[in-house]
């Protein structure tokens, strides 16, 4: 056999060596990757740490695997193979091995769900993902599917968000506040509060069921802006007679915070003026209009200067699960909420008189899942016509029911043919202050 260059220098180099090498390859492309990105986000400090921990977790988990082809050759050299640590076969066999964990690596915590791959999530978690999911943990096999759960819950709202983040880019914005409303304008038009369709608080991907209180729907904001702005939170603000959860973002052209609340019917956007008052960023005037049509909410602007930080939203699943990480070990939780009276103590319990969730009949819930979370996916990915007629089918054969999914697609199905429906309730009465 001729004798060639890379077979000299490979023939110098032990087996355990080259396969270290070659994981370091594998491995040292997406460290290298996600600090450049970090470099150019400096509000994205977790995910450049979470990246280079998961290189070297990813490093060692190659030269394990490498090693143990190593012993293979090794076996079946003896046994007269040509599957020995020099050969083509071997060093073809690792070389494929690493670029599959570093495309699962990148998939998993970088790379949003492909469209189709999302679509086929999301009907086949319909068992669940429409209901508040998470049980009440009694064993380990409770605590692993709530992970598990809760996991793909987050992976499937990152995958959705950014398909509509690209689905309603439009070029450049003039500022960071016209970014910011071109973002949530479009968002806004696929959600629905608790004012929209009156319910109790379920723990939901809300992207997917299309319902949610206040700190799911701005919390779902947060991280759609999170993709534009390197710092993007939730924030909690609270007066006396309650609590409201909007979001934030950290505009670098103003050097200051830009609020957002996606609750009113107009997404609202403004800043704190010198006097802690809010000031308008909007060209038509949405701070106004929520003063008017929501009371209630309108004062709690005023109290951003004495609010906390709710959440960091993420724009990858991996600096998710790093946040979370982060939090754990310094000891943080996120403050837990309950709804309050109008008018009366933090710890008042609220009757919302919301319809019943009670679901449909066993014969007919399953379809009606189904038809609603296709609709769902057309509104979300660029179907409105499509998502229109299955939101009317959801409510013709919903037989009576009213689980929320229900009511909201019939407001949905009116939106989307351009009728108007009342407004419920505008108040969201969930108190951070329990915390």
């Amino acid at each position: 056999m001729r004798d060639t260059v890379p077979r000299r220098l490979c023939s110098r180099v032990s087996p355990v060596r080259r396969t270290w090498l070659l994981g370091s390859l594998g491995t040292g492309f997406p460290a290298v990757t996600t600090l450049l990105v970090g470099a150019n986000q400096p509000g994205r400090t977790l995910e450049v740490l979470w990246g280079v921990l998961l290189s070297l977790t990813l490093a060692a988990a190659t030269f394990a695997a490498g090693l143990g082809m190593f012993r293979l050759g090794r076996w079946a050299l003896k046994r007269g193979h040509a599957l020995g640590p020099r050969s083509r076969p071997h060093v073809f066999v690792c070389a494929f091995a690493y670029v599959v964990l570093f495309l699962a690596w990148m998939q998993v915590l970088v790379w949003p769900l492909h469209e189709t791959v999302a679509r086929w999530l999301v009907l086949g978690a319909e068992r669940w993902v429409l209901s508040d999911y998470l049980v009440q943990p009694t064993t380990v096999g409770d605590r692993l599917r709530n992970v598990a759960r809760k996991s793909l819950a987050i992976k499937l709202q990152l995958g959705l968000l950014d398909h509509l983040h690209d689905l309603n880019r439009t070029g450049a914005a003039a500022d960071d506040a016209a970014l910011v409303l071109r973002e949530l304008s479009p968002l806004r038009a696929r959600v629905l509060t608790a004012a929209d369709v009156p319910h109790q608080p379920s723990d939901w991907p809300v992207v997917i069921s299309g319902v949610g209180w206040c700190d799911q729907v701005n919390g779902l904001a947060s991280v759609l802006l999170a993709q534009e702005f390197p710092v993007s939170q939730g924030y909690c603000v609270a007066n006396g007679t309650g609590g409201h959860t909007i979001g934030r973002v950290w505009s670098s052209s103003t050097r200051d915070w830009v609020y957002f609340d996606v609750w009113p019917e107009r997404v609202v956007v403004f800043r704190v003026g010198p006097d802690g008052g809010p000031i308008d960023l909007t060209p038509d005037g949405t701070l106004a209009a929520a003063r008017r049509d929501c009371p209630t909410i309108y004062p709690l602007y005023s109290e951003v200067p004495r609010g906390w930080v709710f959440s960091e939203a993420r724009s990858t699943f991996g600096g998710h699960v790093a946040g979370k990480l982060f939090s754990v070990l310094r000891g943080r939780s996120a403050p837990s909420f309950v709804p309050v009276r109008k008018g009366e103590g933090n710890n008042s319990v609220l009757n919302t008189n919301a319809p019943s969730d009670r679901p449909p009949s066993v014969d007919t819930r399953c379809e009606l899942r189904r038809t609603y979370l296709r609709a769902r996916l057309e509104h979300l990915l660029g179907g409105p016509r499509a998502a229109a007629e299955m939101y009317a089918e959801v409510v013709s054969s919903a037989q009576g029911a009213s689980p929320p999914w229900v009511r909201a697609a019939s407001v949905f199905h009116h939106r989307l043919l351009g009728e108007e429906q009342p407004r419920g309730e505008e108040d969201p009465r969930r108190s951070p202050a329990s915390r």
